[in-house]
This record gives C-alpha cells, sequence and structure tokens, in this order.
C-alpha cells in the first residue's frame, strides 16, 4: 500500500465537496485479502450490527430494501490482523491526519455487505426515498448549527461499482457546509443535487461526517463488500469499541496505541502529551514533503 500526502489542491477539493476519492489505493492482492477476512467472517456467522434496529426505530419503522439484505460486522479491525493493520495504514491515515490533525483515533471500523435485493426494478430505485444521513449518529440532530467537522470516513471498496444500481453510495456534494435538512426534487424523490460515488475496487473514498450521504439499494448481480474506518478526535467516545485490553495494546506501535485510544495520563484523551499524540511528528514530516 502506497503512502499518499495530499496537495494543496485535494485539500481544497474536500473542503468544498466534502469528500475526495483516493483511485487504486489498494492493490489487487490486498483486495484479495481483505474479501477473504470478510468471507470468512460470513462464514462464521459473525453478524454483530444491532444499529439497523435503532435505524428502523428512529425513521418510525421505515427499513429500506438495503438495509433488510445486509451482513454487518462492527469493531471489525479487532477481528482480524488483516483489517487491524488497515487502522494505521499510510494511505488512509496520512490524508485524514492532514484533514483532521494529529490528535485523532479510530471511533469506528465497520465491514458491510450489501446482497442484490429482488424487489426493486431500476425504475422504482430512481424514485425510491432512501436512508439520507449524516454520521455520527444523534450528534447531527443534537449539535447546535453550524456544526464544525468532528470525524472523517474513510469508504474502503472492495467490489466495484462502475454503474447505477449496484449499491454505491450517494452524496449530495458541498452539503457538509448545509445548515438544516436536504431539500428534496418532488419529481424524483431524491435530493437535488444528488449523485452516485462510483468507484474501482480498490479505491477509497474520504467523506466527513457532515456529509449527507445514503447507500442505493444494490439490485444487480454481485454484492456490494466494503470497509468503512472512522476517524476523529480523540476526545470522541468511540463508536463499536470501548477500552481496548492492555495487553493487545502491549503488541501494536505507538502511533497504532494512540487510535485504538491509549493514553499516559487520566487527562490523554482532552489535554494530550507529546506522548499521547506521536502522530503529531508524522505530520510534521508529511507536510515538510508536500511544500
Amino acid at each position: 500500500m502506497k503512502q499518499v500526502v495530499l496537495s494543496e489542491a485535494d485539500i481544497a477539493r474536500f473542503e468544498s465537496d466534502g469528500f475526495l476519492r483516493l483511485p487504486a489505493a489498494l492493490d489487487d492482492g490486498e483486495v484479495s485479502a481483505l474479501l477473504a477476512g470478510i468471507a470468512k467472517l460470513q462464514a462464521d456467522g459473525a453478524a454483530n450490527d444491532d444499529s439497523r434496529a435503532w435505524w428502523r426505530e428512529f425513521h418510525d419503522g421505515a427499513l429500506t430494501p438495503q438495509a433488510r439484505e445486509s451482513f454487518d460486522f462492527r469493531n471489525v479491525a479487532m477481528s482480524e490482523l488483516v483489517f487491524e493493520d488497515l487502522v494505521d495504514a499510510p494511505r488512509i491515515l496520512v490524508p485524514i491526519t492532514q484533514i483532521l490533525g494529529p490528535r485523532i483515533a479510530l471511533l469506528s471500523s465497520h465491514a458491510a455487505v450489501r446482497a442484490p435485493v429482488s424487489d426493486l426494478t431500476v425504475e422504482q430505485l430512481s424514485r425510491t426515498r432512501l436512508g439520507w444521513h449524516r454520521d455520527l449518529g444523534i450528534s447531527s440532530v443534537e449539535m447546535a448549527h453550524p456544526q464544525p467537522r468532528l470525524a472523517v470516513k474513510a469508504a474502503i471498496w472492495l467490489t466495484p461499482l462502475t454503474g447505477s444500481a449496484q449499491g454505491a453510495m450517494r452524496v449530495v456534494p458541498g452539503s457538509h457546509r448545509l445548515v438544516g435538512d436536504l431539500a428534496f426534487d418532488e419529481l424524483t424523490n431524491q435530493p437535488h443535487g444528488a449523485i452516485d460515488m462510483l468507484a474501482d475496487a480498490g479505491d477509497i473514498v474520504l467523506f466527513e461526517q457532515r456529509l449527507w450521504h445514503t447507500a442505493t439499494p444494490n439490485i444487480l448481480g454481485q454484492a456490494r463488500v466494503s470497509l468503512f474506518y472512522c476517524y476523529g478526535y480523540r476526545w470522541l467516545r468511540p463508536q463499536d469499541y470501548g477500552e481496548v485490553e492492555p495487553a493487545r495494546l502491549a503488541g501494536m506501535s505507538p502511533v497504532r496505541k494512540q487510535l485504538f485510544g491509549a493514553k499516559t495520563t487520566v487527562m490523554g484523551h482532552h489535554l494530550p502529551t507529546s506522548e499521547d499524540v506521536p502522530l503529531a511528528a508524522g505530520l510534521a514530516e508529511w507536510e515538510g514533503e508536500r511544500s
């Protein structure tokens, strides 16, 4: 996996759109290894995500087609080394650190498989009201506007999304700067300006938590397989794990320890020392490479 340092133009594009695509971030071998890891979780019957029940309750009983036909595994980074190694992979970590700064941690890691659904036609799909949302759960409802950027998520695509109706992520570019809710087109039942985020296997898309987005139903033959790693400020609570066992942390590099929430003092998440955030030295080095 190659290291990437975002250019000023890349960062400007992210600031404008709320997302940035990193093409061919993973090679074929890396994609195959991650697919095999997810297939093993599926074979073991290891689905452990209960957030869709919450989503159904929060949205008045609505359950979208892609939620009915899905496999989800939360805190996947702690399940197998192949997933843990992605947490501090330079191709992901360098650009996220450039965007958020060095005082960050992993908030969640999520493997998602969207099997094809058979009860939607392309025409019906085009008019289906989907589960549009911002990330970080209830924070988007309870926080005052305008909301700050708190987190950036890496969407890691392991199967190609080269056309419509394959389960692509749909976004509204620039909606991270929107105050209030989306405006929908009455004819299409879609937000104004929405686009499908197409990608090849091995691409990574970075997007921030304020960006309005949704998953579209997959009605074609191949399952959509992806990973989502969310990074945010250290003073936020992780979404799908608590404290990592000391024995597990002991075998990690200093940067990986930071990302899994390790601290050297009681206030280390809120008033970090230099030992708490070894990423700071890395960021200075990467910024020097860009200049």
